[in-house]
Order: structure tokens, then C-alpha cells, then sequence
């Protein structure tokens, strides 16, 4: 370390200048690692002392606070209220001649203090900051603000602690050398939590008083709350902790909002689900819960009125990316729900179409004077243990085909032939005769007359008044699932130009796309039409690989090499960067297609160059860019 000059200041912080203090004697320069030595163990020497010396006195106060604010028969996180209130009752409570423990350290220590910035600091310990603090992580430390008192702290970046953006961190703030560091424990509550331990902190703070005067209390409410929140969660073995932080934002507003429990535990399953199947990269917990709230009304209950902006305003987020995100969880919620139905086949397992079905059906034979009456009937309906059974032919039917869906066999025919006798507009009969129909046109014919019978069953003025958000009406659904199949199979054929129209009609009745038809159009339109290229791209702007590297692909295909062209093709890397080796031919591309994919993973990586390596021929040129 340099020698300060004669007038700067002395670095053994005194306050006085360097030729005044250490320099007056010749002595060797000040070294601030010896700072932090006395000062950590000012610190071990505290806590021996409290807890060696002093812990009979204060468990016997924390035992009483426990019986005074904590529920008896809950010993969910009564271990930490224990340590953290003996930690509060160090400095706090008066001991010994109307001293705290902490007073009766300083004196025992005091004169034994070599540095007198340590000394200044470590009196300031007799008052220090006993809060909850909202957590923001920096490159070098992390910035932490008092939510009661609104001021800003610095603390390091302990590796222990893990910090997150936006979580709580609950504790008591003592300063060291040039930042504030936690006493013997902290702990961190998640984000979401914000706006409840907001709440709890006007109800538990006095006029004119510091939170730390009603720490006790306030924190055996703190983490009771805590505790029901994650209680819920614990069925769920999360693998992400963004994953999770979604699920609980999205908790804590439904619980404020009075959801009933079952929608909650409808969406919380779904988006676990999800997650273990996809795997998504989550930016920002608070657009994702949104997504999921308006989900969960979309798919589980369409009837209730709930909009994208006001949800955008509830969570803090935007429009635009709460549609982003829906139009993810919607994409793959059809086959999701099939793949497991198929997996894991119950005859106590809910179909959910059905469930839907039956359940608007039940609240369209009501009259409600209010929306408040409607909600209490929905509250009511949720409680039966069966929905009344359907006298609609084309109910019957569907019944009858949704058992044909998990039978096989004869038996899985004589369902279907059942359905057509009953309602011969049944567009799932036909689409499940073409499933096993072996004859390639055979099998397009019975597509197409799936397609033919659903178009009966709706009707034209059914597609007039409801074109634009038809997968949000449970009567759709067949007849789309049809329409997807038959694009598909004209495609397998070569028939290109009716499969795009096709594809175009089901992106026009249903804008929001569940059935995730972009992905089988952009790559259609990439060989031929630029211009439905971009409108595509535009419409539904999103970071999967298919988006990513198309647009990559189109500038360069409309550009050649050029700046622009190479900047797109380095974010789609940087989207999902397993893609590269496929398209450069490092890695083979596997015969076998994967049964689900998330953005950004490598299974992503294979769906799309199995479905987009012949878009790619000739621009190993292009590729090679990225590598020079």
C-alpha cells in the first residue's frame, strides 16, 4: 500500500491528517485488512458473548415472545423467530442496570479497541437497523432498501446468502468497514411477497415508532404469512427457483383477488407441468404470473371477465407481454393435456373440455342480476360433485368420442359408429377414423370430411360472429383440431398452397393461436413469401428458436451477408445457442423427435432443424460468421 502524503488523510481513520496522527510517529502505514480482522472479531466476539454468556436470558425472552405472538401448535419456522429475536433482544432489550447486552460488551471492550475507526464503527452498532429490506443485486455488492424507512444500504455479495433481485431480505443491519453486513442470520422471503409485507408493516407500525420497536410481533406475522404461502407450494418439487417465484406471485394475487381454491390449484398444476415439460427462461416472475392469471380464466373458466390490461396493471407489467407469454402457455396446453392423458390413463381423470363444456352449459341456464351473484353460483358450482349430465346429441356424442380417444380396438370403433348415430356433425369421429386409416388418401378424405361436418355443426353465422377468438369457445375445439390435422396432412402431401390458406383460416378464427400453427406457417411462407414472412414475424414477436433463426434466415435470404443479417443470426444464438451445431453440421440431427421441448434447451434446438434443416441449404458462408 502507498504512503499517503503529509496533508491527505490519515488511513487509519481518525478524521485527522496523516502527518498529525500515524505520520507524526514514523510509524508503518495504516493496512485496512487490519480494519476488518478487528472488526470481524469484535463480531465473534459478540455473539460468544450473548449467546455463551447471556443465551439462558435470552431464550427465557424469547420463549416468552413466542407464547405472546407466536400460534401454539404451528412450529413452522419458529427456529428462525427464535434466533432472529434473541438477535434483536441484544441490542434492544435492557438487561443489567437498564443496559442492553450489547452496552455491556462496548464497555468490556472498549478500551481493548486498537483502531479508532473501528471504535466509531462498532459504537454505532448500539442502534442498528432491524427491518425487512427489498434486495437489489449489483456487479460488486448489494444494494438493499428499508421498506419502512425507505433508506439504502450497501452489503456484499455473500455467496451464502444467494440474493435475488427483488426478494426480501428479513434482518438486522450492523456497519463494518465500508458496507453493512447481517447479524448471525438473515433470511430471504420472495418478491411476490412485497405488496403483503408492505401491508403488514402499515398495520403493525405505530405512528412515531421504528419497525424495530415491534420487531416481535411484526416477524411472528411475517413468517406465519410466509409460511402459507409456501405451504401450498410444497406438493410442487420445484427445479427452478423461478419457476416456483412464478407460481407464488401468481398465488398471492388469486388469494387477494378471493379465487376459489381449485383455480388456484388448476394453474399452480399447469404451470409445474409446464415447467417440467419446457422448461422456460423466466425474465420477469411478474409477467409470467400474469400470463398464467389470464390463462387460468381463458382455459379453465372463459366465462369470468378478465382482460390482458388489467391484469397488465394489477401486476405491474405489460400488455404485450402477457399475451407473449399466454400464447406460450395456450400453445401447449392441447397437447400437454392429451400427451398425459395418454400416459397415465384414469378413469377418475378429469377430461377438461368435457369439464368446461358441462360447466358453461350449467351457467347459461342461470339469470344473474350482478356479476357478484354470478361469482357466488361459479363459487357454488365449484363445490358439486358432478356437473348435470348433457341431453344434447352432439354432447352425448362427444362423450362417447372422448372415450373412444383412450380405447382401442373394437371397442374404440364401436364408440366412434355410436357418435355418428347420434350426432352424424361430430368433426372427432372422423378425425379419429383417419387416425387409423393406413390409406394416405383415404386418410385425407377423412380429414376433409371432418373439417366438411364441423363447419356444418357450427354454422356460417357462428363462424361471422365469433371468427377471431374461437379457441376461447369449447364447441370449437373439435372442429379446429380437425382443421389442424388436414393442414398438416395437405402438407405431408405437397399440396403447399392449400395447406398455407388452411393454415391462414385457423390463424384468422383464432388470433391468439393455442394450437401453435406459426410454427408449421413461417416455414412455408420463409420459401414462399418474404412479405407473409415479415407480417408473421411482426405478429407474433417471440425469443423460440423458430422466430429467432427465421428471422436470421430472411434477412439473409432478402440481404445476403451483411451487418444487419449477422446481428440477427448472433441473437439467434444467443436465443438458444444448440441450434449452431446442428445447422453447421457439428452434431447429427436425431431421427427420433423429442416429446417436448422449452425455449432456449436443446430439445428446441431439434424440433426445429428437423423441421427447418432444408431452409438452411447453402448458407454455410453465412453461418461460419458467427465463428470468425
Amino acid at each position: 500500500m502507498a504512503k499517503p502524503k503529509r496533508n491527505e488523510p490519515c488511513p487509519c481513520g481518525s478524521g485527522k491528517k496523516y502527518k498529525k496522527c500515524c505520520g507524526k510517529n514514523n510509524v508503518i502505514v495504516f493496512d485496512s485488512s487490519l480494519y476488518k480482522i478487528e472488526i470481524n472479531q469484535l463480531y465473534a466476539d459478540l455473539l460468544a458473548f450473548a449467546f455463551e454468556q447471556h443465551d439462558n436470558e435470552l431464550q427465557e425472552i424469547a420463549d416468552k415472545l413466542i407464547e405472546k405472538f407466536y400460534p401454539k401448535g404451528i412450529d413452522e419456522e419458529i427456529e428462525l423467530y427464535t434466533e432472529l429475536v434473541k438477535g434483536w433482544a441484544i441490542f434492544k432489550l435492557l438487561f443489567k442496570e437498564d443496559e442492553t447486552i450489547f452496552d455491556l460488551f462496548y464497555q468490556k471492550v472498549n478500551r481493548k479497541i486498537k483502531y479508532p475507526a473501528v471504535k466509531k464503527t462498532f459504537k454505532k452498532w448500539s442502534t442498528p437497523h432491524i427491518s425487512v429490506f427489498e434486495v437489489f443485486p449489483k456487479k460488486e455488492y448489494v444494494e438493499l432498501q428499508d421498506l419502512a424507512t425507505k433508506k439504502f444500504f450497501k452489503t456484499s455479495l455473500n455467496e451464502e446468502y444467494e440474493y435475488k433481485e427483488g426478494n426480501l431480505a428479513v434482518g438486522i443491519l450492523v456497519p463494518f468497514s465500508d458496507n453493512y453486513e447481517f447479524l448471525n442470520v438473515m433470511i430471504q422471503l420472495p418478491g411476490d411477497m412485497l405488496e403483503i409485507v408492505t401491508d403488514l408493516i402499515e398495520e403493525k407500525l405505530p405512528i412515531d415508532e421504528e419497525l424495530e420497536d415491534v420487531f416481535p410481533e411484526f416477524l411472528a406475522d411475517l413468517l406465519l404469512i410466509d409460511s402459507d404461502v409456501r405451504f401450498s407450494m410444497e406438493m410442487f418439487d420445484w427445479s427452478h427457483f423461478d419457476h416456483e417465484m412464478v407460481a407464488s406471485q401468481f398465488r398471492t394475487h388469486a388469494m387477494k383477488k378471493d379465487y376459489d381454491e381449485k383455480h388456484i390449484f388448476m394453474a399452480i398444476q399447469y404451470w409445474y407441468d409446464y415447467c417440467q415439460i419446457h422448461f422456460p427462461i423466466i425474465r420477469k416472475h411478474a409477467a409470467h404470473a400474469a400470463a398464467l392469471d389470464y390463462f387460468s380464466h381463458v382455459e379453465f373458466f372463459p366465462f369470468t371477465n378478465v382482460t390482458q390490461e388489467q391484469l397488465a396493471k394489477e401486476y405491474g407489467t405489460s400488455p404485450g407481454a402477457i399475451s407473449n407469454n399466454y400464447n406460450k402457455l395456450s400453445a401447449k396446453f392441447e397437447l400437454m393435456t392429451e400427451s398425459f392423458e395418454t400416459e397415465i390413463p384414469s378413469a377418475n381423470q378429469p377430461n377438461i373440455e368435457k369439464h368446461l363444456r358441462d360447466l358453461m352449459r350449467t351457467i347459461e341456464g342461470q339469470e344473474f342480476d350482478s356479476d357478484e351473484d354470478l361469482d357466488e353460483f361459479i363459487q357454488d358450482v365449484m363445490d358439486w360433485d358432478e356437473l348435470p349430465a348433457s341431453e344434447s346429441p352432439r354432447d352425448i356424442a362427444q362423450d362417447l368420442l372422448f372415450d373412444a380417444q383412450e380405447a382401442t380396438g373394437v371397442r374404440r370403433k364401436k364408440l366412434i359408429q355410436e357418435a355418428l348415430e347420434v350426432y352424424p356433425n361430430s368433426p372427432d369421429a372422423y378425425l379419429l377414423l383417419a387416425e387409423d386409416e393406413r390409406n394416405v388418401e383415404r386418410h385425407v378424405e377423412l380429414l376433409e370430411k371432418a373439417v366438411q361436418v364441423g363447419e356444418k355443426d357450427l354454422g356460417k353465422k357462428f363462424f361471422m360472429k365469433n371468427r377471431g377468438h374461437f379457441w376461447g369457445l369449447v364447441e370449437t375445439r373439435p372442429y379446429m383440431r380437425a382443421k389442424a390435422t388436414y393442414a398438416m396432412a395437405l402438407e405431408d402431401n405437397g399440396l403447399m398452397e392449400k395447406a398455407i390458406q388452411t393454415y391462414e383460416d385457423l390463424l384468422n378464427l383464432n388470433p391468439n393461436d393455442n394450437q401453435g400453427i406459426r410454427y408449421l406457417l413461417l416455414p412455408l411462407y420463409l420459401e414462399e413469401d418474404f412479405e407473409a414472412t415479415h407480417d408473421l414475424l411482426k405478429e407474433y414477436d417471440e425469443p423460440s428458436a423458430t422466430f429467432m433463426y427465421s428471422k436470421a434466415l430472411l434477412m439473409y435470404k432478402e440481404e445476403g451477408i451483411t451487418n444487419a443479417s449477422i446481428k440477427a443470426l448472433e441473437d439467434a444464438e444467443e436465443s438458444n445457442p444448440h441450434v449452431m451445431n446442428y445447422l453447421l453440421g457439428n452434431k447429427k440431427i436425431p431421427d427420433e423427435s423429442p416429446r417436448y421441448v422449452g425455449i432456449g434447451d436443446e430439445q428446441e434446438a431439434i424440433a426445429y432443424v428437423q423441421e427447418n434443416i432444408h431452409l438452411w441449404t447453402g448458407t454455410k458462408e453465412f453461418l461460419k460468421k458467427l465463428s470468425t
